[in-house]
């Protein structure tokens, strides 16, 4: 199941995205960085969410973290939202 149910918005522009593994309110870093394509939806990450390095390490935003709403369980994209870019 996805952990949001709203279906978010979609990007204007290309966007650089990371693979992330979700288990429980954990998700870990898989994979190399891509690009989401603009049409491509994301949410806001819930707050008790936490995002962890391939090592475990927590992972703190530069901007906010959005994820991927069309996604299937437990692989998701996961894109680090700065301030100045649309919202």
């Amino acid at each position: 199941m996805h952990p949001l149910k709203e279906q978010g918005t979609t990007l204007d522009k290309p966007y650089v995205c990371v693979r992330v593994r979700r288990s429980g309110n954990r998700l870990t870093l898989e994979g190399n960085i891509g690009i989401a394509k603009p049409d491509t939806y994301f949410a806001d990450l819930p707050a008790n969410f936490e995002v962890l390095s391939g090592e475990g390490e927590v992972i703190k935003p530069m901007g906010r973290f959005r994820i991927s709403t069309q996604t299937v369980d437990p692989y998701h994209l996961l894109i680090d939202w700065h301030s100045g870019d649309q919202s």
